[in-house]
């Protein structure tokens, strides 16, 4: 690998910078793990494409491929779709004993081809080869090739600042090499009849200006976790927590209809809105505050505290979803913890777009894209929390929880869990049974957030073990910041 390579880092990652072009705004970035002169070389990240919604950066689709990559128990004949992947296979969720046989797909792989004795490992991005080749003409030289030579993001967002200080909303002109900001403003008038229209109950949420979000901030001083909140406080003393929201549209009535229905909301497992910000291109999103901050910044002691975070987390699921609100974003970020671990979740205009991804989300064969969503992301939710016990003398961080976990119980083994009671070991057990039905990678297969509840307050005995979930490997750097 190359010394003194120029380097990007985003919040979660570096990438080595392969070209620069002025005339777009555009640089192409590569996997730092990947060195196109050793065809051994793999991939440090799964899919970058989140990563980068994190940082300035814009995705280019164009000329983009999905490499996927598969482990299997049994040999993969006869099938031009599997290309044999000799060098970069993960085969740590499997028992040392296991003989594993690694693969990568070209494009999109459908459940329906995954092949017996195969599941899902990881996904990358690569850019795709010039010739236009059929995905089950590949060699793994090729693969390797599309996937050193990395992908193309744009950077044009950086060059907006002064834009955005001006409350202006950035966009590329006609040439592609230029920039334009836009002023638009909608009218404090039109804001209350606006949401006057939409208000189902007598509370009407306070519009503030983008001044005041700033004077509550202290000038975004002290963030809570997650992307851009901050605890601020009220003029009249309470304090709240402040979501500032970036990437949003310029459909000033859509916004303000989502105000209005987070507004009308009242659960004691959702955390109430009490004011937004529209002001130019400027949102915000006001929520009660939660003396122990989001879930993410929280380490937990007890087991029993981990089970009531989730039933309070599956409950407020269940409400939303009879409300007609789905695809939440449930992330250890979006949950708020009050003084007694009664967990909030924190709704917020275009939180759909974030959090794990369900498979539905990228497979579109596997099924369509519904409230199963969110059943996926509150399993995966319980996971990460439960990862942080200690179990016996394993190190989570290196292997993929879910596989190692689902191992242990389809064994018989028991779970190691220090310092421990016997009552706290079987709720720990229920959670993970309920857990793994809720990422079953076919949403049909997973329960609804009703009979998720009714597993979680019901007894052990009555649950059986799901199939093996076959599911991607999460990213260790995403690991590490839970921990």
């Amino acid at each position: 690998m190359l010394k003194n390579r120029t380097v990007l880092r985003s919040e979660l990652r570096k990438y080595n910078v392969e070209a620069l072009n002025y005339n777009n705004f555009t640089i192409r970035l590569s996997d730092p793990g990947l060195d196109s002169q050793n065809r051994s070389s793999c991939p440090r990240y799964s899919s970058t494409i989140n990563d980068i919604y994190l940082s300035y950066m814009t995705f280019i689709y164009t000329n983009s491929i999905t490499v996927t990559f598969l482990n299997c128990l049994s040999p993969v004949v006869n099938n031009p779709l599997y290309i044999h992947n000799p060098f970069c296979g993960n085969t740590s969720a499997f028992p040392s004993s296991s003989r594993v046989y690694s693969y990568v797909t070209v494009g999109t792989i459908l459940v329906e081809e995954l092949e017996e004795e195969c599941t899902f490992d990881t996904m990358v991005v690569a850019t795709a080869s010039s010739s236009g080749k059929d995905s089950y003409n590949y060699s793994y030289t090729e693969v390797h090739d599309m996937m050193a030579y990395g992908i193309e993001v744009s950077w044009y967002r950086v060059m907006c600042d002064e834009c955005y200080e001006s409350d202006g909303d950035c966009v590329l002109g006609d040439g592609d090499d230029e920039i334009r900001c836009r002023h638009s403003s909608m009218q404090q008038s039109e804001i209350i009849q606006e949401l006057s229209q939409h208000q189902v109950t007598n509370f009407m949420p306070i519009n503030y200006t983008y001044g005041e979000i700033k004077k509550m901030t202290n000038n975004f001083k002290t963030k809570l976790g997650g992307e851009n909140v901050f605890k601020g406080k009220l003029q009249s003393g309470p304090y709240v927590s402040i979501k500032m929201l970036t990437n949003c549209d310029d459909d000033h009535k859509e916004f303000i209809s989502c105000v209005s229905k987070i507004s009308s909301i009242r659960h004691p497992n959702v955390a109430k809105l009490v004011g937004f910000c529209i002001e130019n291109t400027k949102r915000a999103l006001v929520h009660e505050f939660s003396h122990r901050g989001s879930l993410e910044k929280h380490v937990f002691s007890h087991v029993n505290d981990i089970f009531k975070i989730s039933i309070g987390i599956a409950r407020g699921i269940e409400f939303l979803h009879g409300v007609r609100i789905f695809r939440l974003g449930i992330r250890p970020q979006n949950v708020l913890l009050d003084e007694e671990f009664n967990p909030k979740i924190m709704l917020y205009y275009g939180i759909a777009k974030m959090g794990i991804i369900a498979p539905e989300m990228f497979y579109k064969n596997v099924g369509e894209v519904s409230c199963k969503v969110d059943v996926y992301r509150f399993g995966m939710l319980v996971l990460e929390m439960l990862a942080r016990v200690k179990y016996g003398n394993y190190i989570l961080r290196e292997i993929y929880f879910p596989f190692w976990i689902y191992s242990q119980l389809s064994e018989g083994k028991e779970l190691e869990i220090m310092d421990a009671t016997n009552e706290e070991k079987m709720m720990v057990k229920k959670m993970v049974f309920v857990a793994l039905w809720c990422i079953q990678i076919r949403p049909r297969d997973r329960p609804f957030m009703s009979e998720v509840i009714g597993m979680l307050e019901g007894g052990f005995e009555l649950l059986d073990l799901p199939p093996k979930p076959f599911m991607r490997k999460m990213d260790d750097e995403i690991m590490d910041k839970f921990f």
